[in-house]
């Protein structure tokens, strides 16, 4: 068997490749698959200058990032792979490559190294998944206007200016998008007074962007009593 990242090939026979899978998941939605690739293996020279330029090209090469990681048969077919090509962060070399033994004939004849490369994988690509959603409602309103009148002489009085002040409610929340933005809530009570919708800059992951917020606050009056509830995550 072989490993190549890239255009780069490692000794025949001589890597140990195991592969370790993590699923995410959101409110029990799987969304975002991980995985990491370990790779033990060792280099093979004539000398120690011979040992030390083959290290220097298995660094240049593992360091360079959004490549392809195969794991070859002998006869060529693919066993395993990690690519780049749909990953949110593509294949990153995110531990290594160690040099990591001093035992035996180690930089004489060969050299030990291991590396873990890593990718993300969306698994529900082009869907603005909701990973967070919350919405509050306040009521107000409807109580007569109250109005405290001062005196020249003694204590003030409170004069009912008017019997009835508009009812009001404000309906406020936030939500993210996993991988866009999610649409913004119907306001409840019809044309509100006031709009507000705020979308915040997403969160850089690798090559990907994810996690989109939004956030949202509509203003109602009405004379007539405005009752409802905030309603519950889409």
């Amino acid at each position: 068997m072989q490993v190549r990242y890239g255009g780069y090939s490692c000794v025949q026979n001589g890597v140990k490749w195991t592969t370790a899978i993590q699923t995410e998941l959101a409110q029990n939605v799987p969304f975002n698959r991980r995985i990491t690739v370990n790779l033990e293996g060792k280099l093979e020279g004539t000398s120690q200058a011979d040992l030390a330029a083959k290290s220097a090209a298995l660094q240049a090469a593992f360091l360079t990032p959004y490549l392809d990681l195969v794991l070859l048969a002998d006869n060529g077919a693919i066993l395993e792979s990690l690519r780049s090509g749909g990953s949110t962060t593509g294949v990153v070399c995110i531990a290594g490559p160690d040099f990591y033994s001093a035992d035996g004939a180690e930089f004489a004849t060969y050299r030990s190294y291991r590396a873990t490369f890593q990718a993300e994988y969306p698994l529900q690509a082009g869907q603005a998944l909701i990973v967070a959603w919350t919405q509050s409602l306040t009521l107000g309103g409807g109580n007569p206007l109250i109005v405290d009148q001062l005196a020249i002489n003694g204590p003030g009085v409170s004069v009912t200016a008017s019997p009835q002040t508009p009812y009001t409610a404000t309906q406020t929340g936030q939500a993210v998008g996993l991988y866009g933005y999610p649409n913004y809530p119907p306001p409840l009570f019809g044309s509100p007074r006031s709009i507000e919708r705020i979308p915040t800059s997403p969160t850089r992951n690798g090559r990907g962007l994810v996690n989109y917020p939004i956030a949202w606050n509509y203003q109602f009056a009405a004379w007539t009593p405005l009752v409802g509830t905030p309603g519950v995550p889409p």
